[in-house]
């Protein structure tokens, strides 16, 4: 299967992601300045701990948070992408075991979660059914953020 690019919510192929970025459709300097003063003041994570890296990373991702904490964010990242590597941080960092505990009944519950988990399953085939769920919960933080706390699921 080809690899895919999500931006803003949208899959993308490589060549449609180079396209947009070669025709300035992505250009998210004051975005991901935006992401970053996000991260700092709501989750208080420092500015150590963010990384800014050119372009994809590793050629195909606009986020990643790694096992130490530190989030990397592509020069192309928008406030999606803060909200979702956010929401990986304080799932990972900050929630109680009680709270993860509540989040992952929460999503099991959800009548449509297996259908949410096999069309991640595409874009990440190499995650298994755990890392999945994290990203649909992170992807609906993400929605609930763009919202202003105002979401049905």
């Amino acid at each position: 299967m080809a690899c895919k690019y999500l931006y803003q919510g949208v899959a993308y192929s490589r060549p449609e992601m180079i396209r947009m970025v070669a025709t300035g459709q992505v250009s998210r300097e004051d975005s991901t300045q935006a992401a970053r003063n996000w991260l700092e003041s709501t989750l208080g994570i420092n500015e150590a701990q963010i990384e800014v890296i050119r372009g994809l990373i590793e050629g195909r991702a606009m986020g990643r948070m790694l096992s130490t904490g530190k989030i990397l964010l592509s020069s192309l990242a928008d406030m999606d992408t803060a909200y979702e590597e956010g929401f990986h941080y304080f799932f990972d960092f900050l929630a109680t075991e009680e709270e993860r505990k509540t989040m992952w009944e929460e999503m099991s519950s959800r009548p449509y979660a297996k259908d949410q988990i096999k069309k991640l399953k595409e874009l990440y085939p190499d995650y298994d059914d755990v890392k999945l769920m994290k990203e649909v919960l992170a992807k609906d933080f993400a929605v609930f953020a763009k919202a202003e706390g105002e979401m049905n699921l």
